[in-house]
């Protein structure tokens, strides 16, 4: 019955310990995700919310910063890099 007793407190402790991990990284990825939000652009697109000229700069340079890290991860086809990302490849 001790025996019992010990190995559930040993499991219990290591199990604490994987939740408690698992939460810190829940909350690390929700940081880093925060940044690509998508519900202050659709409600500038919508009306429900004026945009000023810092916020359309602020998106500018997010967007420019996004395209330019997707050429980095794609070096084969930043050769088409002129004709944006939607452009045709003939």
């Amino acid at each position: 019955m001790v025996f019992a007793a010990i190995r559930y407190q040993a499991e219990d402790k290591v199990v604490r310990e994987v939740v408690a991990g698992a939460d810190e990284l829940k909350k690390q990825w929700a940081a880093k995700m925060a940044q690509y939000d998508m519900d202050p652009l659709y409600e500038m697109m919508n009306g429900s919310r004026p945009v000023t000229l810092q916020e359309l700069n602020e998106m500018n340079t997010r967007a420019k910063g996004g395209q330019g890290r997707y050429w980095s991860l794609c070096p084969r086809r930043s050769s088409g890099k002129s004709k944006g990302l939607t452009g045709s490849r003939r």
